[in-house]
């Protein structure tokens, strides 16, 4: 076929080789790719199923907390968690903990995470959060987390309060006896003599 300009082209030159088949193929592709466009830009308000299995038990979780309270949540208590840990060991401090460790503290802080929302609404836990102390929301729940789901295990004690008992000490007075040891006498007038050096 030869170059012609547009107005030298005849009407069966420019269809040449089209049949019905290529336009409603053309059509639909045309079509599906606007159908995906028109899905990908509309807003759409994912709905979660508010029943969830969590360590075995079919639970209700709430759907009104919002994404960032979660996270910031879980980070708050990732935190307090470390902090926990290097209180009871200093030596750790400035050692960033290895990833297994890292695991099971944000699992451990995903626990914490259910269990106040199990038991408290967000709007809640927002007024217990403006009251100033939310140090004591997590560390009852985290306790509750390592004594009944076992988090934290082989990082984290929390003693049995139920086990407790009197460990006093009861001496008893010795009479002194009369009579001193050439010893004892040695080591006290030693004492006096002392001079320490450093």
């Amino acid at each position: 076929m030869e170059n012609l300009n547009e107005d030298q082209w005849s009407k069966e030159d420019y269809f040449n080789g089209t049949t019905l088949v290529n336009i409603v193929a053309v059509f639909f592709g045309i079509m599906f790719f606007i159908g995906v466009m028109v899905l990908v830009a509309t807003p759409t308000e994912g709905s979660d199923n508010n029943t969830v299995i969590h360590r075995g038990e079919p639970i209700l979780v709430p759907s009104e907390w919002p994404t960032q309270v979660i996270y910031d949540t879980t980070n708050a208590c990732y935190q307090g968690t470390v902090r926990w840990l290097m209180l009871y060991n200093p030596q750790l401090q400035g050692i960033p903990p290895p990833i297994q460790i890292q695991r099971a503290m944000v699992e451990h802080c995903f626990c914490v995470l259910d269990v106040i929302r199990l038991e408290m609404s967000f709007p809640e836990y927002v007024d217990i959060l403006n009251q100033g102390d939310p140090g004591a929301i997590f560390m009852s729940r985290s306790f509750k987390c390592i004594r009944e789901y076992g988090t934290l295990p082989g990082i984290a004690f929390v003693p049995d309060n139920s086990t407790t008992s009197d460990n006093s000490t009861i001496i008893e007075d010795l009479k002194e006896e009369s009579q001193e040891s050439p010893d004892q006498e040695e080591t006290d007038s030693s004492k006096d003599s002392l001079i320490f050096q450093g």
